[in-house]
């Protein structure tokens, strides 16, 4: 099981809020109704990603995101036409800063089956195998390399629904919904 063989546990630390509102209005012979949502969060995971006792490589990424939704219906009353439409509105956006920590743990050639690093150890140890890890890696060994990614999301979506009871016991049910979605 390799959570039991990582060097230490994964971490995870985070705050946000999460923000649900609804609203209904009888009005007309009709049900209105509109659910709003909003969220923004923080957060921090990292963790052992190597799968060994010896640390070589760990994932540390910092998480921030909001998502804003509204969602717009009307139900018509009762009777032998029955309907629902609505308007969707969806945006979000999401900034993750990620590191990869690589690095050989000192404690490497202990680790069974990994003696073959043993001659290897003391270029390591020196800050890397040659000129093209030092490029690479110029603190050493253990260093981190990283990246910083983002999206946006934006949708749009009309949608409805009608029923005609054509009598007791048959009816005819169509619906659709058009969207428009743009991701960056």
């Amino acid at each position: 099981d390799r959570r039991g063989s990582a060097s230490r546990p994964n971490a995870s630390d985070g705050q946000g809020i999460i923000v649900p509102l609804r609203f209904s209005l009888k009005a007309w012979d009709h049900q209105f109704s509109s659910v709003t949502s909003y969220s923004r969060l923080n957060d921090f995971q990292g963790g052992d990603v190597d799968g060994s006792a010896a640390n070589l490589a760990e994932l540390l990424a910092n998480l921030k995101s909001y998502a804003l939704s509204e969602d717009l219906k009307v139900i018509s009353p009762r009777g032998r036409l029955k309907y629902s439409a609505g308007l969707f509105l969806y945006r979000s956006h999401i900034d993750v800063d990620m590191g990869y920590r690589l690095g050989i743990n000192p404690g490497l050639t202990t680790v069974s089956g990994m003696q073959v690093l043993q001659p290897f150890m003391p270029l390591l140890e020196q800050g890397g195998l040659n000129s093209v890890t030092q490029q690479i890696f110029p603190g050493g060994a253990a260093d981190t390399l990283g990246a910083v990614m983002g999206t946006d999301v934006r949708s749009a979506a009309l949608y409805g629904q009608f029923t005609w009871d054509i009598s007791d016991s048959l009816a005819l049910t169509a619906g659709g919904r058009f969207s428009i979605d743009d991701r960056q």
